[in-house]
């Protein structure tokens, strides 16, 4: 539970692509970028935390790539 920071600052930013390798195959790419800085916190949060980390349970980078291929059966 993160209830006690009282300022947090977020930025980032996601891009996702698809396309087609060929015919019923496609590709596709996700990534996704954030950055977290705590600001300001509760004094008696009794965890480690200073002005200027990293946000705790924040993901900071994501990447994705994967293929699909579509099978027809007659």
């Amino acid at each position: 539970m993160i209830s006690n920071l009282n300022s947090v600052q977020l930025y980032g930013a996601e891009i996702q692509t698809q396309g087609v390798i060929a015919p019923g195959w496609t590709a596709y790419l996700n990534i996704g970028l954030l950055e977290s800085r705590i600001r300001d916190f509760d004094a008696n949060l009794g965890v480690p935390a200073a002005i200027g980390n990293k946000t705790p349970k924040t993901v900071p980078d994501k990447f994705n790539l994967g293929t699909q291929k579509e099978w027809t059966f007659d």
